[in-house]
């Protein structure tokens, strides 16, 4: 998983999976499986 916005341990994340998980670095061919997307303050399910 590729993490720029520095996810610790327990943090309730959004990820992305598959090739949208390589749309945030544009036409560089990056191989990533996953992107943490965003951080989550709660989840109300």
């Amino acid at each position: 998983m590729f993490d720029e916005l520095g996810a610790g341990p327990g943090a309730i994340i959004g990820i992305s999976e598959g090739r949208e998980a390589a749309n945030p670095f544009g036409k560089a061919k990056t191989p990533v499986d996953a992107y943490c997307a965003c951080l989550l303050d709660q989840l109300n399910v």
